[in-house]
């Protein structure tokens, strides 16, 4: 079982215990703005103090070892499923921060690092379903 290395707690215990209150704000009647604000609010409110937990990481740091708290991108596809270009795009739009980069190669590139709480919810978050929407057809239409 992995830990997350601050309380001895599992990461999957972690996002079953928010997957489950998250269903429980749903059928409560808590729109989804006001969970996702909530959510974020407290993921980067970790540390007690207001500010991201990330927040001492420098973005244009390049780190010998894993720091505490962040996961490098190769370790979140493998421990999440995620895709790696959601996690780049995901980067590029903001929804996550990139807290460093994995020392790795010769010209510094390495992996990008990222705050594993801060991905852990934005995984648990109802997927929004946006988009255009599709195309009745003609056979249905009224008019």
């Amino acid at each position: 079982m992995v830990e997350n290395g601050r309380n001895g707690r599992s990461v999957a215990e972690a996002m079953e215990r928010v997957s489950v209150a998250v269903a429980e704000a749903l059928e409560s009647g808590v729109s989804e703005e006001d969970l996702q604000t909530l959510l974020f609010s407290s993921a980067t409110a970790g540390n007690g103090s207001g500010e991201p937990e990330h927040q001492g990481y420098d973005p244009e740091a390049v780190y010998d070892d894993l720091p505490t708290g962040l996961i490098d991108v190769p370790t979140a596809i493998i421990k999440y499923g995620v895709n790696p270009n959601t996690l780049r795009g995901w980067v590029a739009r903001g929804h996550l921060t990139m807290c460093g980069r994995l020392k790795g190669s010769a010209t510094g590139g390495g992996f990008v690092l990222l705050c594993e709480d801060e991905l852990a919810v934005k995984l648990a978050l109802p997927k929004n379903k946006g988009g255009r929407p599709r195309k009745r057809p003609w056979k249905y239409c009224t008019s």
